[in-house]
């Protein structure tokens, strides 16, 4: 089964975006299962933990978030407000083109979301003849918008 890391917002000084974000980031999560899709999100994963004490920035999450990325087939980010402003995000999409991870961005209203998680899911499915074979450098890594 495919394995996508889901790269999304988190650190904010108001505990009420950040639980919001973790909302959005656990269903995002479960519309990638229902769509036949294994799912790593660092968000879902780690909120919670916040909560007995690990410290949700970036800096304490790195060498993990990036383990998970080797891992994964792919890396989505979910567009919600703040994703171009985040240092975990930019610094995920950057770590993923450099191993050659592709890249795909999510949109965030729900509709669209599940009809882009629906169509990803399928052409993922499909038998591919040249897989792992994307270009990964920074300027010329392949960036699409999930359809």
């Amino acid at each position: 089964m495919k394995l996508v890391y889901l790269a999304s917002p988190y650190t904010h000084p108001d505990v009420s975006v950040r639980i919001a974000r973790f909302d959005a980031a656990a269903l995002a999560s479960a519309e990638i299962i229902k769509a036949g899709l294994n799912v790593f999100s660092p968000i879902v994963h780690s909120h919670p933990l916040t909560q007995h004490g690990l410290n949700g920035d970036w800096q304490t999450w790195i060498e993990v978030d990036h383990d998970w990325i080797r891992r994964c087939d792919e890396v989505w980010v979910l567009m919600l407000r703040g994703w171009q402003q985040s240092v975990g995000v930019r610094a995920e999409i950057r770590f993923a083109g450099e191993i050659g991870r592709p890249v795909r961005y999510l949109s965030s209203a729900i509709m669209d979301m599940r009809r882009q998680i629906i169509d990803r899911a399928a052409e993922l499915e499909e038998p591919q003849s040249n897989h792992g074979d994307t270009e990964s450098t920074e300027g010329a890594r392949e960036e699409r918008q999930v359809m």
